[in-house]
């Protein structure tokens, strides 16, 4: 394993409100190791969900450079991207932003789909991660028919179907109660360690950050805090 597995270099962002710029990333440095456990924390505007698009490639940087396993991503061309998302990043979002014309099984294999794999295939490794986070008698039922955990479990699965080597999650139990939001963290924890996947989860819950070995703190586009524990 290289020291660093994701070198993210010189980060900036700039958005065009009207006449003004506004400057949501100010150079932004860290080193990633294979299979770490990371929390970004911050205050609203700090930069945090910024800082997560651009780490899973789905916005590009004003400046600066990110390196995985020694290739410059942002030189890729859009398609290239793409297919470099699908295959390595996976993604679980505050609101798990599932098709509600389908199913929870069929929401869960849409990735592997598009990446080519047969529907068999597909099925087989679905069930069995749905299975893996206690929904085995949800598959069929559609998001609507699904409390907003077991929704999110289905978001989770969806986001590992491709065995992704990163897990991005942004705020994944902002709108969950309390109970629910806990068990949805530890599934996020323990699918991150036993899929060996690096787990990058931003937060505003200060007890979910004391779970993680490091917790990054921004504040104004840039980095207050690095702490390994």
């Amino acid at each position: 394993m290289n020291e660093a597995d994701i070198l993210v270099r010189g980060i900036k962002k700039s958005f065009s409100l009207g006449s003004k710029s506004v400057q949501a990333l100010n150079g932004i440095d860290i080193d990633i190791r294979k299979g770490e456990l990371i929390c970004i924390m911050g205050a609203s505007g700090a930069g945090k969900s910024t800082l997560l698009h651009i780490l899973g490639t789905v916005e590009r940087p004003t400046e600066g450079s990110i390196i995985y396993d020694s290739k410059e991503v942002f030189a890729m061309s859009d398609d290239e991207l793409s297919d470099f998302r699908n295959h390595k990043i996976g993604f679980v979002f505050q609101f798990h932003h599932l098709l509600p014309d389908f199913t929870a099984i069929e929401n869960v294999i849409m990735p592997a789909l598009v990446s080519g794999m047969n529907r068999k295939d597909a099925c087989e490794k679905g069930s069995a991660m749905l299975s893996e986070l206690g929904l085995a008698e949800r598959l069929d039922h559609k998001p609507a028919e699904l409390s907003g955990g077991e929704q999110q479990r289905v978001a989770i699965a969806r986001a590992l179907i491709m065995d992704p080597e990163i897990l991005l999650a942004d705020e994944p139990t902002g709108n969950l109660d309390t109970a629910t939001g806990n068990i949805v963290f530890d599934m996020l924890l323990e699918a991150g360690e036993k899929h060996k996947t690096t787990l990058i989860i931003v937060t505003h819950n200060d007890d979910f950050s004391k779970n993680m070995p490091r917790l990054i703190r921004l504040r104004d586009g840039r980095i207050e805090e690095d702490i390994r524990r």
